[in-house]
């Protein structure tokens, strides 16, 4: 009859196990954040640019924070209500959520039927101002959609709003996201601020995970222009279409403080630039050429003399 061998009570457990969280399965790597953080600068630019030119007010979004955290810490983080919209990138699994604070959302409202913007309360919006949150957010929607074109295309659509973030069932609670955090102002005479966060879970950004490393993002090839590249040809005849704002400037001339607080319309000022002195070209603040002042037909002009090396 065999005999079981008592067990060894003091074995060392492995040294490969390894700790693992289910709460916090892992986080993205700092070359995935970072071009996300790049990319993200379209966003910005672009849903800010809409933004002004729908509110008749300049707006500026500003990146102040990314996290990695689960849904439900990014749900919790909320107040209620809350302007959110969950906006669908296919062929991408899931959706990215968007979210402004309500009173950002409500001035912006006002700005939309021509009021001043000016700060409000915090309250759900009636039905027609969840209307034009709607607008707003789609075109939120259309600026996340090409932040992702160098990564991946993708149709993205606003598939619904709301103002309470618990009623948005689309991500796991325990389930990692990246938020990105914006600043949000608007210049309208005074100047307001609020706060707008994107976020997207993990299983969202998986599928283009390889392309948001350095190779995909922040070390493409740059173009040679020197080069006989289609790229560098392509770049040249662009290039050659940029319109370029030039000027020319006199030789600076110096006047009392009371000579100029008396000037008055039909007043004549002396310069200190001789009539035969070269005028001085400049693009951009930097001196590129010397030329003559004169006339072409009925028009004032300058004949170039010398180009100077910037």
């Amino acid at each position: 009859m065999s005999t079981l061998a008592p067990a060894n009570t003091n074995e060392t457990p492995p040294s490969d196990l390894v700790a693992f969280d289910f709460r916090s399965p892992g986080k993205m790597a700092r070359e995935q954040v970072r071009s996300l953080e790049v990319a993200h600068e379209t966003f910005a630019r672009r849903w800010g640019t809409v933004l002004t030119n729908s509110l008749r007010a300049l707006v500026h979004l500003e990146l102040v924070g990314v996290q990695q955290i689960t849904f439900e810490d990014y749900l919790r983080s909320m107040p209620n209500p809350v302007v959110l919209g969950v906006v669908d990138l296919a062929p991408l699994p899931g959706g990215a959520l968007l979210e402004i604070d309500v009173p950002t959302g409500l001035a912006m409202v006002d700005r939309m039927l021509g009021g001043l913007g000016r700060p409000i309360g915090v309250r759900r919006p009636t039905e027609l101002e969840a209307i034009l949150l709607r607008e707003i957010f789609e075109d939120g929607a259309g600026a996340i959609g090409e932040t992702f074109r160098p990564f991946v295309e993708v149709e993205a659509q606003l598939s619904q709003i709301e103002f309470n973030p618990h009623l948005v069932q689309t991500i796991s609670p325990s389930e990692m996201v990246l938020v990105l955090a914006y600043s949000v102002s608007i210049a309208h005479g005074g100047r307001s601020d609020g706060l707008a966060t994107v976020c997207y879970p993990f299983s969202l950004l998986q599928p283009a995970a390889e392309r948001l490393g350095r190779a995909g993002w922040e070390q493409r090839p740059i173009v040679n222009l020197d080069g006989d590249t289609p790229a560098a040809e392509t770049m040249r005849a662009h290039m050659a279409d940029v319109d370029v704002e030039v000027g020319v400037t006199l030789r600076p001339s110096t006047i009392t403080a009371a000579e100029l607080a008396s000037i008055q319309p039909g007043d004549v000022i002396r310069l200190d630039h001789r009539v035969d002195e070269p005028v001085i070209g400049r693009l951009g603040g930097t001196q590129i050429f010397t030329a003559r002042a004169g006339r072409h037909g009925r028009r004032r002009a300058v004949q170039i003399l010398e180009w100077r090396q910037p």
